[in-house]
């Protein structure tokens, strides 16, 4: 199944949200790193259809260019 990695930084707490936006576009998440590469941001790897994951991005990088995050979807 296709996965992404996202490094999760913001003010609100990190497993809140990104169990929120999973739950949102029907993906699964699981935390990699505690302490990511990221600025020591929380390392996230969320799972599901293309098309999820897709829909993911573009709402958790909503002020963003998405192209390149979505590029970063593994097969």
């Amino acid at each position: 199944m296709p996965t992404i990695e996202i490094d999760v930084a913001g003010d609100e707490d990190h497993d809140t949200l990104t169990r929120r936006i999973a739950d949102r576009h029907n993906c699964s998440v699981k935390l990699l790193k505690e302490i990511g590469p990221g600025g020591g941001n929380p390392l996230y790897l969320f799972t599901g259809t293309r098309r999820t994951l897709t829909g993911l991005i573009k709402d958790f990088y909503q002020d963003i260019d998405t192209d390149y995050h979505v590029s970063r979807i593994q097969d």
